[in-house]
Protein backbone atom coordinates (compact mmCIF):
# COMPACT_ATOMS: atom_id res chain seq x y z
CA UNK A 1 0.00 0.00 0.00
CA UNK A 2 1.72 3.01 -1.02
CA UNK A 3 1.44 6.18 1.54
CA UNK A 4 -0.86 7.92 -0.88
CA UNK A 5 -3.83 5.80 -0.10
CA UNK A 6 -2.96 4.53 3.30
CA UNK A 7 -5.56 4.98 6.20
CA UNK A 8 -2.85 7.17 8.13
CA UNK A 9 -1.96 9.51 5.03
CA UNK A 10 -5.79 9.95 3.98
CA UNK A 11 -6.50 10.80 7.67
CA UNK A 12 -3.67 13.46 7.82
CA UNK A 13 -4.53 15.18 5.16
CA UNK A 14 -8.56 15.10 6.22
CA UNK A 15 -6.97 16.62 9.62
CA UNK A 16 -4.76 19.25 8.50
CA UNK A 17 -4.86 22.64 8.53
CA UNK A 18 -4.18 24.31 5.37
CA UNK A 19 -1.83 26.72 5.37
CA UNK A 20 -2.58 30.08 3.68
CA UNK A 21 -2.76 34.17 4.79
CA UNK A 22 -4.99 36.63 6.80
CA UNK A 23 -8.03 34.74 4.67
CA UNK A 24 -7.70 31.87 7.12
CA UNK A 25 -7.06 33.51 10.35
CA UNK A 26 -10.07 35.89 10.01
CA UNK A 27 -12.25 32.65 8.58
CA UNK A 28 -11.55 30.91 12.06
CA UNK A 29 -11.63 33.83 14.08
CA UNK A 30 -14.58 33.67 16.64
CA UNK A 31 -17.62 36.81 16.28
CA UNK A 32 -16.85 39.81 17.68
CA UNK A 33 -19.37 39.53 19.50
CA UNK A 34 -18.80 36.37 21.13
CA UNK A 35 -15.57 38.06 22.32
CA UNK A 36 -17.72 41.02 23.65
CA UNK A 37 -20.37 38.92 25.06
CA UNK A 38 -17.76 37.38 27.03
CA UNK A 39 -15.93 40.12 28.35
CA UNK A 40 -19.03 41.93 29.36
CA UNK A 41 -19.91 38.82 31.54
CA UNK A 42 -16.24 38.61 33.12
CA UNK A 43 -16.77 42.37 33.84
CA UNK A 44 -20.06 41.81 35.79
CA UNK A 45 -18.79 38.89 37.25
CA UNK A 46 -15.58 40.43 38.94
CA UNK A 47 -17.61 42.94 41.36
CA UNK A 48 -20.11 39.94 42.40
CA UNK A 49 -17.46 37.76 42.99
CA UNK A 50 -15.65 40.47 44.83
CA UNK A 51 -18.97 41.82 46.80
CA UNK A 52 -20.26 38.33 47.12
CA UNK A 53 -18.19 35.13 47.08
CA UNK A 54 -14.56 36.38 47.86
CA UNK A 55 -14.47 36.06 51.67
CA UNK A 56 -17.30 33.10 52.22
CA UNK A 57 -15.54 30.77 49.06
CA UNK A 58 -11.93 31.47 50.54
CA UNK A 59 -12.94 30.27 54.06
CA UNK A 60 -14.97 27.17 52.62
CA UNK A 61 -11.71 26.35 50.87
CA UNK A 62 -9.56 26.91 53.82
CA UNK A 63 -11.76 24.51 55.92
CA UNK A 64 -12.70 21.74 53.32
CA UNK A 65 -10.26 19.32 51.40
CA UNK A 66 -11.11 18.56 47.38
CA UNK A 67 -11.59 15.10 46.29
CA UNK A 68 -7.91 13.87 44.74
CA UNK A 69 -9.42 14.06 41.08
CA UNK A 70 -10.48 17.24 40.36
CA UNK A 71 -7.62 18.58 42.76
CA UNK A 72 -4.96 16.39 40.63
CA UNK A 73 -6.69 17.66 37.60
CA UNK A 74 -6.26 21.26 38.35
CA UNK A 75 -2.96 21.18 39.72
CA UNK A 76 -2.20 19.52 36.02
CA UNK A 77 -3.52 22.49 34.37
CA UNK A 78 -1.72 25.33 36.32
CA UNK A 79 2.01 25.21 34.27
CA UNK A 80 -0.21 26.75 31.69
CA UNK A 81 0.23 29.67 33.53
CA UNK A 82 3.78 29.82 33.93
CA UNK A 83 6.84 29.73 31.43
CA UNK A 84 8.11 26.39 31.57
CA UNK A 85 4.31 24.83 30.51
CA UNK A 86 4.33 27.45 27.67
CA UNK A 87 7.66 26.14 26.64
CA UNK A 88 6.47 22.86 26.14
CA UNK A 89 3.34 24.22 24.68
CA UNK A 90 5.80 26.05 22.26
CA UNK A 91 8.09 23.26 21.72
CA UNK A 92 4.63 20.87 20.65
CA UNK A 93 3.23 23.69 18.24
CA UNK A 94 6.89 23.85 16.61
CA UNK A 95 7.76 19.69 16.70
CA UNK A 96 4.60 18.61 15.47
CA UNK A 97 3.16 21.14 13.10
CA UNK A 98 5.86 22.79 10.64
CA UNK A 99 2.95 24.59 8.51
CA UNK A 100 1.64 26.40 11.53
CA UNK A 101 4.80 27.40 13.03
CA UNK A 102 4.17 30.91 11.81
CA UNK A 103 1.59 31.50 13.93
CA UNK A 104 3.92 31.15 17.06
CA UNK A 105 5.08 34.44 17.22
CA UNK A 106 1.24 35.25 17.87
CA UNK A 107 1.03 32.18 20.41
CA UNK A 108 4.22 33.72 22.76
CA UNK A 109 2.72 36.64 22.77
CA UNK A 110 -0.84 35.93 23.78
CA UNK A 111 0.56 33.51 26.89
CA UNK A 112 3.41 36.34 27.85
CA UNK A 113 1.32 39.30 27.55
CA UNK A 114 -1.64 38.06 29.13
CA UNK A 115 0.52 37.25 32.65
CA UNK A 116 3.35 40.70 31.64
CA UNK A 117 -0.63 42.67 31.81
CA UNK A 118 -1.63 41.24 35.05
CA UNK A 119 1.71 41.55 36.84
CA UNK A 120 1.74 45.72 35.84
CA UNK A 121 -1.75 45.79 37.86
CA UNK A 122 -0.09 44.03 40.71
CA UNK A 123 2.03 46.99 41.26
CA UNK A 124 -0.76 48.97 41.47
CA UNK A 125 -2.82 47.50 43.69
CA UNK A 126 -1.74 45.30 46.96
CA UNK A 127 -3.87 42.34 48.29
CA UNK A 128 -3.10 39.66 50.43
CA UNK A 129 -3.45 36.24 49.24
CA UNK A 130 -5.84 33.96 51.20
CA UNK A 131 -3.37 31.61 52.15
CA UNK A 132 -1.47 34.81 54.19
CA UNK A 133 -4.75 36.67 55.12
CA UNK A 134 -6.96 36.12 58.41
CA UNK A 135 -9.65 34.88 56.88
CA UNK A 136 -11.93 34.61 59.98
CA UNK A 137 -11.10 38.60 60.31
CA UNK A 138 -11.62 39.23 56.37
CA UNK A 139 -13.98 42.25 55.95
CA UNK A 140 -15.17 43.41 53.10
CA UNK A 141 -11.88 44.80 52.02
CA UNK A 142 -11.05 41.27 51.08
CA UNK A 143 -7.45 41.45 51.66
CA UNK A 144 -7.04 44.96 49.78
CA UNK A 145 -4.29 46.75 51.75
CA UNK A 146 -3.01 49.65 49.73
CA UNK A 147 -2.48 51.62 46.27
CA UNK A 148 0.93 51.87 44.52
CA UNK A 149 2.53 49.28 46.53
CA UNK A 150 5.09 48.78 43.06
CA UNK A 151 6.18 45.28 44.28
CA UNK A 152 6.32 46.32 47.94
CA UNK A 153 6.14 42.79 50.35
CA UNK A 154 6.72 40.56 47.58
CA UNK A 155 4.34 37.92 46.08
CA UNK A 156 2.17 37.87 49.60
CA UNK A 157 0.37 40.76 48.71
CA UNK A 158 0.42 40.36 45.13
CA UNK A 159 -3.37 38.55 44.60
CA UNK A 160 -4.89 40.81 42.14
CA UNK A 161 -5.14 39.83 39.23
CA UNK A 162 -4.45 36.57 38.77
CA UNK A 163 -1.14 36.35 36.40
CA UNK A 164 -1.62 32.81 36.25
CA UNK A 165 -5.22 32.55 35.08
CA UNK A 166 -4.68 35.86 32.69
CA UNK A 167 -1.55 33.94 31.07
CA UNK A 168 -3.29 31.04 30.43
CA UNK A 169 -6.52 32.48 29.22
CA UNK A 170 -4.78 34.45 26.32
CA UNK A 171 -2.73 30.76 25.79
CA UNK A 172 -5.39 28.88 25.28
CA UNK A 173 -7.75 31.56 23.38
CA UNK A 174 -4.79 32.02 20.90
CA UNK A 175 -4.56 27.80 20.12
CA UNK A 176 -7.97 28.15 19.83
CA UNK A 177 -7.71 30.56 17.29
CA UNK A 178 -5.01 28.28 15.64
CA UNK A 179 -6.38 25.01 16.49
CA UNK A 180 -10.28 25.54 16.10
CA UNK A 181 -11.05 22.14 16.88
CA UNK A 182 -9.91 22.26 20.06
CA UNK A 183 -11.58 25.28 21.51
CA UNK A 184 -13.70 22.79 24.41
CA UNK A 185 -10.60 21.45 25.40
CA UNK A 186 -8.14 24.89 25.56
CA UNK A 187 -11.25 26.79 27.11
CA UNK A 188 -11.95 23.47 29.83
CA UNK A 189 -7.80 23.84 30.75
CA UNK A 190 -7.96 27.54 31.12
CA UNK A 191 -11.07 26.99 33.64
CA UNK A 192 -9.09 24.03 35.34
CA UNK A 193 -5.49 26.33 35.44
CA UNK A 194 -7.67 29.06 37.32
CA UNK A 195 -9.67 26.64 39.84
CA UNK A 196 -6.25 25.82 40.62
CA UNK A 197 -5.56 28.99 41.90
CA UNK A 198 -8.29 28.80 44.06
CA UNK A 199 -7.95 25.73 45.67
CA UNK A 200 -4.06 26.15 46.36
CA UNK A 201 -5.37 29.43 48.36
CA UNK A 202 -3.24 31.73 46.15
CA UNK A 203 -5.99 33.66 45.05
CA UNK A 204 -9.30 35.34 45.91
CA UNK A 205 -12.59 34.72 42.91
CA UNK A 206 -12.29 38.24 41.79
CA UNK A 207 -8.36 38.05 41.49
CA UNK A 208 -9.46 34.87 38.56
CA UNK A 209 -12.30 36.44 37.23
CA UNK A 210 -10.14 39.86 36.41
CA UNK A 211 -7.30 37.61 35.54
CA UNK A 212 -9.39 35.83 33.06
CA UNK A 213 -10.58 38.50 31.96
CA UNK A 214 -7.62 40.41 31.17
CA UNK A 215 -6.12 37.55 29.82
CA UNK A 216 -9.34 37.79 27.06
CA UNK A 217 -8.63 41.16 26.44
CA UNK A 218 -5.04 40.87 25.58
CA UNK A 219 -6.07 38.01 22.80
CA UNK A 220 -8.60 40.14 21.23
CA UNK A 221 -6.06 42.97 20.31
CA UNK A 222 -3.52 39.88 19.63
CA UNK A 223 -5.68 37.77 17.54
CA UNK A 224 -9.09 39.72 16.54
CA UNK A 225 -8.82 41.88 13.58
CA UNK A 226 -7.90 45.02 15.42
CA UNK A 227 -4.36 46.82 14.23
CA UNK A 228 -2.28 44.16 16.04
CA UNK A 229 -4.02 41.60 14.57
CA UNK A 230 -3.59 42.59 11.13
CA UNK A 231 0.44 42.89 11.96
CA UNK A 232 0.39 39.18 12.94
CA UNK A 233 -1.75 38.34 9.70
CA UNK A 234 0.27 39.90 7.89
CA UNK A 235 3.53 38.47 9.19
CA UNK A 236 2.01 34.99 8.65
CA UNK A 237 0.91 35.55 5.28
CA UNK A 238 4.53 36.17 4.12
CA UNK A 239 5.93 33.65 6.28
CA UNK A 240 7.04 30.23 4.96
Amino acid sequence: MTAATSPLATDAAHNAVPASGPADIASMRPRAGRWLALAGILGIAWPAAFVLADAPLARWLAAHKLPDVPSKFFEAAEPLGTIYGHLIVFGLVFALDPLQRRRLPRIVAAAWLGGMAANIVKLFLARTRPKYADLAALDWSAGFVGVLPFGAGGSRFQSFPSAHTASAVALCLALGLVYPRGRAVFVTLAICAGLQRLTSHSHYLSDVVAGALLGLLVAGVLCGPGPLGRVFDRYEATTP
